[in-house]
């Protein structure tokens, strides 16, 4: 008995590439170097959750998938994860927070973990993602 052939559904993907190559005694080195090397996430996740938390509101914005709670929840939680990388920026860098930011609360330790943690890939839901082919 012969089967019919499988057809495989797949849905549409877009990928994107990237590679940079940097000495490791620059900035740009050092960075990659603690990208690779973290403990609590491959660097492929870090890049992922920087560019999602930075870029995705924008994009959402710029297409007409999204309803304007989708984008105003996207666009809190975005600026929400930026407001608490900045607090650690501060904190690591010894910047004084009070300042720059009158009226705000400074960190008094680093929340570095805590923010890895928080800031998983699926903090904005990945269906959202998915939809614009990230």
């Amino acid at each position: 008995m012969s089967q019919k052939p499988t057809t495989i559904s797949r849905e549409k993907v877009t990928e994107l590439y990237f590679r940079y190559q940097a000495k490791k005694s620059s900035g740009e080195g050092i960075l990659f170097d603690f990208l690779k090397n973290d403990e609590v996430l491959s660097h492929k996740e870090m890049i992922l959750q920087a560019i999602k938390v930075y870029w995705f509101p924008i994009a959402m914005a710029k297409t007409n998938f999204f309803s304007e709670d989708e984008l105003s929840q996207a666009g809190l939680r975005a600026i929400q994860e930026l407001r608490r990388q900045m607090q650690e920026i501060a904190f690591l860098t010894g910047v004084d927070w009070s300042a720059h930011f009158p009226g705000e609360n400074p960190r008094k330790e680093s929340h570095f973990s805590e923010f890895q943690e928080h800031l998983q890939v699926d903090s904005i839901p990945e269906e959202s993602f998915s939809d614009l082919g990230c």
